[in-house]
């Protein structure tokens, strides 16, 4: 029996960090458009000239692929390969409630393939991920 202790390991929400960014590019003057379909790129030179989608084109000063594992589909219709693969996750997070003494530091069982995390009032539990290619 062992275990590694490592107290610089974070772990994060990336739900919050997505709503805390989106705010922040609101904030700051950018647009986030969901619901929208991109159905090409148009380039210029070195650049992208305009974005075309299923309600029209988008100009802009710069652009931002952030299509998750499908980027690398859309980016390759301009010529860029990126190196991004699917990967099917599980997890569960839980209210911690008034439970007392919960987790406060994260574990892995390397074994079995399970680790738990804490964050703030919420406890993750995660388990394998699995390549199961673009299987929604």
């Amino acid at each position: 029996a062992g275990g590694i202790h490592c107290p610089t390991d974070e772990t994060g929400d990336p739900a919050k960090f997505t709503r805390a960014l989106a705010a922040k590019v609101v904030e700051r003057g950018g647009e986030i458009r969901t619901g929208t379909t991109i159905t090409g790129i148009e380039t210029s030179g070195d650049g992208v000239a305009q974005v075309m989608t299923d309600k029209g084109a988008v100009k802009g000063d710069a652009y931002v692929l952030a299509l998750g594992s499908y980027s690398p589909l859309i980016a390759r219709t301009i010529g860029l390969s990126l190196p991004i693969y699917p990967v099917k996750g599980y997890s569960l997070t839980i209210p911690i409630g008034n439970r007392p003494a919960p987790p406060t530091i994260a574990a892995i069982d390397e074994h079995n393939l399970v680790a738990v995390s804490r964050f703030g009032d919420r406890l993750r539990v995660t388990a394998t991920a699995e390549f199961a290619g673009y299987d929604t």
